[in-house]
């Protein structure tokens, strides 16, 4: 039934009520709407010459996730959003581990979902062998916090850098505790030291224009 379900994808063809079952094997509660966003990816890409197993592993990524429904849904407004599709489409294909933790992201948390709805780029980033591999320390984090803001780092931007820093962390976190990467005290010790670092670069920033507007501190005892 998987061919014949594939292929009737391929064709982006009409719901039909024998569909229901199907679907419904694959963990989807409302299967009429789950064809409506599988029909709707279907056309973005030449998929039956290019991506022939694309369908077939997510039906089967999306059955074993926390919420088939809305991994199905969030995928494709997240596929929607990204103006170069054969580059996305190849980049799963060819990592069956991002394709894994996209879809266990789009299943467990609306929040993390929303925030690389905002910001698709950071694909590319989990992309990374290292990013969801370990644990990051406070070093860690200070300099990807100093490499992501360039020369913001000093400029009035400092902020808007910091806020996308953190989110694009929280992803990462959230991410790895969503795919069973860490335990609990571990993602605890995570959220540490990202609020940490986030305060450091706020209190830095702070000092230095003090220092620019009143010069430097004199201690009188």
């Amino acid at each position: 039934m998987t061919v014949e379900l594939i292929y009737q994808i391929h064709e982006r063809q009409p719901w039909d009520e024998t569909l229901f079952e199907s679907l419904r094997g694959f963990a989807l509660r409302d299967p009429k709407n789950a064809w409506n966003d599988l029909v709707a990816m279907a056309g973005h890409a030449q998929f039956k010459k290019l991506y022939p197993d694309f369908f077939k592993v997510l039906l089967q990524l999306i059955s074993r996730s926390h919420n088939a429904d809305m991994a199905l849904h969030n995928f494709e407004r997240f596929s929607e959003k990204i103006s170069d599709k054969d580059y996305l489409y190849t980049q799963l294909t060819e990592s069956p581990s991002l394709f894994e933790a996209l879809v266990f992201l789009f299943s467990g948390s609306q929040i993390l979902t929303d925030a690389l709805l905002k910001e698709p780029s950071y694909v590319d980033w989990l992309s990374q062998p290292g990013t969801l591999a370990n644990s990051k320390s406070k070093d860690m984090l200070m300099r990807d916090f100093y490499e992501m803001a360039g020369e913001e780092f000093q400029g009035k931007n400092i902020f808007s850098v910091l806020r996308k820093f953190k989110k694009r962390e929280y992803i990462r976190i959230g991410l790895r505790d969503l795919l069973g990467k860490v335990e609990f005290k571990e993602t605890v010790e995570d959220i540490s030291n990202l609020a940490d670092v986030c305060l450091q670069a706020a209190y830095e920033h702070a000092d230095r224009e003090l220092r620019k507007k009143y010069g430097t501190p004199v201690y009188q005892d």
